[in-house]
């Protein structure tokens, strides 16, 4: 039984999440408000099985109108939908991945390969924008090369926000506000906009 829809919008902010409120808005306008409800779901086997998107080589769905730069959510709902289009999706490689190593080669942590991704050194990684990013904005009573043994998430501690040195921090979940305003996470950005990728501009613009 299909009885879900998966939507996609471009942006370059890992940290926007407007679409949930955008999409529910526009289901709004065409269906009762208790027929759905938004999901957490895998949102990369979602965008696979609904066709609007293709796993690449570096772990992340590229869609062909948005290409990486894409924010996927679900909603499901409590009646079977009638007369949805048939897809057939590809859950393959990206063709676009063919000989191609771009991802492997820019990664700065050697976390991609050709056929698994060491998602520990990603993680740490990007923990380690995020580190640097709370110590100039807090400004913690923490000696700096104490903060630099912090390699790993299991090395750092937990990191308290609140005022900095130019407005109030938060941390909403996995959101970062600042001023009660969604801001995006300092991290690394070659999976995030990639760009040294060569398959990353969009393809066709009518997708």
């Amino acid at each position: 039984m299909w009885n879900g829809i998966v939507l996609a919008r471009y942006t370059e902010e890992g940290s926007d999440y407007s679409l949930y409120e955008e999409a529910e808005e526009i289901l709004k306008t065409k269906f009762d408000h208790s027929n759905f409800i938004f999901t957490y779901t895998n949102f990369k086997e979602s965008a696979v099985l609904s066709g609007i998107g293709t796993r690449a080589k570096n772990s992340l769905i590229y869609n062909r109108k948005f290409g990486f730069q894409s924010k996927i959510c679900s909603f499901m709902f409590v009646s079977k939908i009638v007369n949805y289009p048939k897809v057939t999706p590809n859950k393959g490689l990206l063709d676009l991945c063919d000989g191609c190593e771009d991802c492997i080669n820019n990664c700065p942590v050697n976390a991609i390969h050709e056929d698994w991704i060491d998602a520990k050194a990603c993680d740490n990684h990007i923990g380690q924008g995020i580190k640097w990013f709370w110590y100039d904005k807090m400004q913690p009573d923490i000696p700096r090369k104490e903060v630099e043994t912090w390699v790993s998430w299991e090395t750092m501690p937990v990191l308290k926000w609140g005022q900095g040195v130019d407005g109030f921090y938060k941390m909403d979940g996995y959101q970062l506000k600042k001023d009660g305003k969604p801001i995006p996470m300092t991290h690394c950005r070659e999976c995030v906009l990639q760009p040294r990728c060569s398959k990353a501009p969009i393809l066709d613009e009518n997708y």
